[in-house]
């Protein structure tokens, strides 16, 4: 006779299959684009029927192009004028409801041209862009895997677009996620293909919102890739001068100034961020702990002073010399940089897709016994036929624990922003640093075999 927990792991485990992964991916998609369809045919003035306005966050890129093309450049971050339009846009009596734009000058680029045009098809042409950058740095991300099956990419798409951060929050709800996602994963392409300057160029553009880079850009300093840095500062150099050129010098230095106000928001005993909506660790314990501001700074310093030396020391171990070796540091400084932050929305967190990627191929190789060098594999091995749980648990393949992870980081973006409101607490916070330790233990497991 089972215990309890023995049939629910058996019971979770019979349905980590790609037939049973892809039906219900695929019934979620269908649900969603019936939902988003719903929401434009009946919308009014903006509102839909299921509340929240059509495009949730795009009136914010939306308004900043209309203040670039009709008013001037440099008042992209004119936080009233911004605030008139975007009610104009919105057609929302409160104008504390406005989001700020906070993002880089030459990130404007597109929504000139976008917002031209009635919201709404603005609105769906951005969808479309943002969905194309998404899937092509997924692509991008899976040319770079070693070990995994062939035959699972399929599986590895419908999971990835239809995670939470980047369905719900990058494409109904108008968050620029698949922009940062597709630079990402393009810098890790570039670098996996021996061509790290141009991947610095690609890493630059992530620029456009600086705390995506807070701890990729130390992790190349510590690791020595000074051709990516070279890259990097390059691009840097050529954005920095776009975004003059587009804005002027006093653009630019409002958008410092704009920088400024959010690192303030994010530190200050109180704030008009909705905390909830970040999965950093610094908003983790405001939430928890904001009435007691000394309380909060204490536990976040202990938190930093117990994760910080062990990331730093996966880097400073860094050799360089395997494939698999450098996957997994990829993995896991994406990873952290999505807790071990100043703020970090959940819409951001959609690039734990491309570190669960990278992580995974690293895992099935191990499994498989093809670290080292063998090629791709072919066959059922992630677990075609469901019946088959115990060739699953202990054949090549994942490892089991490492399928529970990606299940809570797929999952728990349901649900942990109705809890972080109830109940102050972040759960996708602490399953994010579960799977980062989990990642830095496989990296030290990888440092010691190198060695060997």
């Amino acid at each position: 006779m089972r215990s309890w927990a023995e049939q629910i792991h058996h019971f979770i485990l019979r349905r980590m299959n790609q037939r049973y992964i892809q039906r219900v991916c695929g019934m979620f998609l269908a649900v969603f684009l019936l939902g988003l369809g719903a929401s434009f045919l009946t919308q009014v003035d903006g509102q839909t029927i299921f509340g929240p306005r059509l495009g949730a966050d795009y009136p914010t890129f939306y308004t900043a192009g209309r203040i670039y093309n009709e008013y001037a450049p440099g008042r992209i971050y004119d936080r009233p004028l911004e605030a008139a339009l975007y009610q104009q846009v919105t057609h929302d009596p409160d104008p504390a409801n406005s989001t700020p734009y906070a993002a880089a000058p030459f990130f404007i680029l597109p929504f000139i041209f976008l917002s031209r045009l009635p919201y709404a098809l603005s609105f769906v042409i951005w969808m479309l862009i943002a969905a194309a950058l998404y899937v092509s740095g997924m692509r991008l991300a899976w040319t770079s895997t070693r070990h995994l099956p062939a035959d699972a990419w399929k599986t590895a798409l419908l999971v990835g677009v239809t995670f939470v951060p980047f369905l719900l929050e990058g494409i109904a709800g108008g968050q620029v996620t698949g922009f940062a996602f597709f630079w990402l994963a393009l810098a890790v392409f570039l670098e996996f293909r021996s061509q790290a300057f141009l991947g610095g160029l690609a890493l630059s553009v992530c620029l456009y919102k600086p705390t995506l880079l807070l701890l990729i850009i130390p992790m190349l300093l510590f690791t020595r890739r000074w051709r990516m840095l070279l890259g990097f500062a390059l691009g840097g150099v050529v954005l920095g001068t776009a975004s003059v050129l587009l804005v002027g010098t006093q653009g630019c230095a409002n958008y410092l100034g704009s920088l400024l106000f959010y690192t303030g928001q994010s530190t200050a005993a109180e704030t008009g961020l909705r905390t909830w909506k970040y999965i950093d660790f610094n908003s983790f314990y405001r939430l928890l702990a904001g009435a007691f501001p000394p309380l909060r700074w204490g536990l976040t310093l202990a938190t930093l002073v117990a994760i910080g030396p062990l990331v730093l020391r996966a880097w400073l171990k860094d050799k360089g010399t395997s494939p698999d070796g450098r996957a997994l540091l990829w993995a896991l400084t994406i990873a952290w940089t999505a807790v071990l932050n100043v703020y970090f929305g959940i819409y951001d967190s959609a690039i734990l897709v491309l570190s669960a990627i990278l992580s995974a191929d690293v895992l099935f190789g191990a499994g498989a016994g093809a670290v080292g060098g063998q090629s791709r594999v072919q066959g059922p091995a992630l677990g075609h036929h469901p019946e088959h749980v115990e060739g699953a648990v202990e054949g090549p393949g994942l490892p089991v624990e490492f399928k529970y992870l990606l299940l809570l980081l797929y999952v728990t973006p349901w649900f942990t922003e109705f809890v972080a409101m109830a109940l102050h607490v972040q759960v996708f916070t602490l399953v994010i640093a579960g799977y980062g330790f989990y990642l830095l233990n496989k990296r030290r497991a990888e440092g010691l075999k190198e060695r060997g």
